[in-house]
């Protein structure tokens, strides 16, 4: 949520099942990949978040009851019962997600999302 803080780190989620590909703190050419967690020293790359699906399922449940804001980014907890949604942000930073991937949204695994978006604005 707060990526600008130093230490902070961002990561790529697998969709499909909630693994982590990849995690990196730092922006530009200080931008460093991390494959264990700083303190605990636990490996990052392949940790599967727990509640995977539900944490899915709640976020699209919360955006269906506002599907005019578009874009959403939803901030999650994980507790032991599962996730909570603690806020909806309808200008989420985009730039997140190209920070995680380490590229921008204009790639070919992306233009299907693409055609589609602009059929819809037809």
């Amino acid at each position: 949520d707060n990526f600008w803080q130093d230490g902070s780190m961002l990561a790529l989620i697998d969709m499909a099942d909630g693994s982590v590909i990849q995690c990196h703190r730092g922006k530009g050419p200080k931008a460093e990949l991390v494959q264990a967690h700083p303190v605990s020293k636990a490996p990052l790359v392949g940790y599967q978040l727990p509640f995977w699906l539900d944490i899915v399922k709640s976020a699209c449940a919360a955006h269906a009851l506002s599907p005019d804001l578009g874009i959403c980014g939803f901030d999650v907890a994980i507790t032991d019962d599962g996730p909570a949604i603690l806020e909806c942000n309808d200008k989420p930073n985009h730039m997140l997600y190209q920070f995680a991937a380490r590229q921008g949204v204009r790639t070919p695994a992306l233009n299907s999302v693409w055609k589609t978006l602009v059929a819809r604005k037809r």
